[in-house]
Order: structure tokens, then C-alpha cells, then sequence
């Protein structure tokens, strides 16, 4: 088997492979994480009760075609629960779409991980810095789901806040969103 050498290599890394000029990059595997081996277990169970199930139904041609056919279809279940999970939560906790549309409403973000009219100019830990078509600089608060507008002059003024199943709201200059309450009058 050729084709898994690199499994058992005594070097640790697979001879001649390199990953931005550092070579021997790629170190020998270990083991498969538990998550792993519950979503092989999981496939394997479900092609079980498929091969069990056609088999009674279909007889031979169940049993032969059950197992492939139910690892298949716990394979897409499987991915399309993760995939649903994962815009779920970019839905609820980052944004969809990622950035909200510029001020001049040109310029928009595309969906999921796709910054659309909109180029990163600087990343700094949860900050983001992004800049529209029409030249306008905004900064992303990713823990505080927010997007400030930086003028020239550097100033940063609030200009839109994510909240959860509503989208991106526009925010006061004094950092409330649109549904907040007014303080009351003292």
C-alpha cells in the first residue's frame, strides 16, 4: 500500500512534501479524533440497519446494495445536520450576510463567507477592517456584533448593530440600537 506509506514513516512527515517552503511539513498520524470515529460508527450502524432492512425487503440484491446505499444517505444526513448547525449559527451569531450594506447603499456583503462589494484592509483579533466600493473605511466588532463607520479624521461612529433573527439595525450615535429603550428623563 503505497498510497498510505506516509502512514507508518519513521520520520515523521511524508518525504518530499512541503507547505510554504517548509518541508517535511505534513507530521505522521496519530489516531482519528473521537468526533471522528463517532461520525464512522454512526455511518456504519445506519449501514447496518439499511443492509437489514433492504435485505428483508429486496432479498440478495437488498443485502448487496443496503450497506453502500445507507453509509451514503447517513453520510449526506449527516452533512446537511452540519451544515444546517453552521448557518444556524452564523444566522444567530455573526450575520447573514457578514457585513451590513454602506452608507450610500451601494455596496453590499455576499452571503456566509463572502465579503461581496467589501475588501479587508486589516485584521486585528476581533477587529476587522473593511473597505467599500465607494472608498468608505468601516471597522467590525465581532464579539460585540457591530460595524463602525471611520471617517477620514479617524473618528468612529456607530452605524449598524446585529441583533439576532432581525439582521443589522441601525445604531445611535450613542451606541443603543433602533429597539432599545429611550433612558427616562431624570
Amino acid at each position: 500500500m503505497i498510497m498510505f506509506a506516509f502512514i507508518n514513516d519513521d520520520s515523521g512527515s511524508v518525504s518530499g512534501s512541503t507547505h510554504m517552503g517548509i518541508p517535511g511539513w505534513r507530521k505522521k498520524r496519530t489516531g482519528a479524533t473521537g468526533f471522528e470515529l463517532l461520525l464512522v460508527l454512526t455511518m456504519l450502524l445506519a449501514g447496518l440497519v439499511f443492509t437489514m432492512v433492504c435485505g428483508e425487503r429486496f432479498g440478495l440484491l437488498g443485502y448487496l446494495a443496503g450497506f453502500p446505499a445507507g453509509c451514503a444517505i447517513a453520510f449526506a444526513v449527516l452533512y446537511g445536520l452540519i451544515a444546517l448547525f453552521a448557518l444556524l449559527e452564523g444566522v444567530v451569531k455573526d450575520g447573514i450576510p457578514y457585513l451590513p450594506p454602506c452608507r450610500s447603499g451601494n455596496c453590499r456583503s455576499g452571503l456566509l463567507a463572502d465579503f461581496g462589494d467589501f475588501e479587508l484592509e486589516q485584521h486585528e483579533g476581533e477587529f476587522g477592517y473593511f473597505r467599500c466600493r465607494c472608498g468608505e473605511l468601516y471597522e467590525r466588532r465581532r464579539s460585540e456584533k457591530r460595524v463602525l463607520f471611520v471617517s477620514a479624521n479617524g473618528d468612529k461612529v456607530p452605524y449598524m448593530k446585529w441583533q439576532c433573527c432581525r439582521g443589522w439595525c441601525k445604531e445611535r450615535r450613542d451606541g443603543k440600537g433602533d429597539n432599545s429603550e429611550d433612558p427616562s428623563p431624570k
